[in-house]
């Protein structure tokens, strides 16, 4: 069950990201962007063991960020 809402969670977000995104494969590049934040998220907290909670925030902003540079 985790597995799953995980997975639905991930294809969620992937959907939101391509909204924003223009030209071709929008969703192959959202799905290429939400894994590499995925894995920035991950490095992040095992570098300097930040709180979930301020890993998330920090995620949240960087992903607003780069949307706007898409879009």
């Amino acid at each position: 069950p985790a597995r799953a809402a995980l997975q639905a969670g991930r294809e969620r977000l992937v959907m939101l990201v391509a909204r924003y995104l223009k030209g071709e494969n929008t969703k192959e590049r959202a799905s290429a962007f939400v894994a590499m934040m995925v894995g920035a998220l991950i490095n992040a907290r095992l570098a300097d063991g930040a709180g979930s909670d301020a890993v998330l925030k920090a995620a949240k902003r960087e992903l607003y960020q780069r949307i706007e540079e898409q879009g």
